[in-house]
Order: structure tokens, then C-alpha cells, then sequence
């Protein structure tokens, strides 16, 4: 993960992960990551309901997000997105270096 973070970071992008889980619970995966991986909880599910990401075959007490991937410029504004509909559909990584690279060229 580290050369990954540092191919983001040379594009301008840190990552950041969501999770449902409660702030223990993101502690734990940041600390699995060896404290690479920012991990940011949205227990209350709202950050994830807000952006239609919520599994609805995924019946559990808290609700589960799609897998899902944001490029955000420094505005604000998402610039790249993807949202897969199983939890083993998620975007390559060569795919959002070269969509941070492509971001990075347009501002």
C-alpha cells in the first residue's frame, strides 16, 4: 500500500477510507493498514446513505456500502467516481492513478 500512497500523493491525492464501523472499530483497520490508511467511520450510515451507497441485499444491524471510490478536488467537487454493485466489484488501482493523474492535469 505504501508505493500506492506515494503514486497518489505524487497526483495530489490522499486516500481516505469510510467505513460503518465505530471509531474503534476504524482505529483496528488503521492500525491493520500499519497506519497507512486514514479511516473515517460514519456509524449512523448517513455519509453512505447520503451518496446512495447502501447494500440493500446486505441485511445486517448497520447497514453495508457498496464498494465504492471518489476522486474529490480541492473544491469539493467529485471529479471521478465509481460505484460497484458486489463486494468484490472494486475499481484497480491503475485505474484511479491514471483518473488522479488526469484530475491532477485539469486543475
Amino acid at each position: 500500500m505504501a508505493a500506492e500512497q506515494t503514486a497518489f500523493a505524487a497526483c495530489g491525492v490522499e486516500i481516505v477510507a469510510i467505513s460503518t464501523d465505530g471509531s474503534d472499530g476504524c482505529r483496528e483497520i488503521e492500525e491493520a493498514t500499519g497506519g497507512e490508511l486514514m479511516v473515517l467511520s460514519d456509524s449512523g450510515a448517513s455519509v453512505i446513505g447520503n451518496l446512495d451507497l447502501i447494500d440493500p441485499f446486505e441485511i445486517r444491524p448497520v447497514p453495508i456500502a457498496f464498494p465504492a471510490a471518489f476522486l474529490v478536488d480541492e473544491s469539493g467537487i467529485v471529479r471521478y467516481q465509481y460505484v460497484g454493485r458486489a463486494p468484490e466489484d472494486r475499481p484497480r488501482t491503475t485505474l484511479l492513478l491514471l483518473a488522479a493523474e488526469r484530475m491532477t492535469r485539469q486543475n
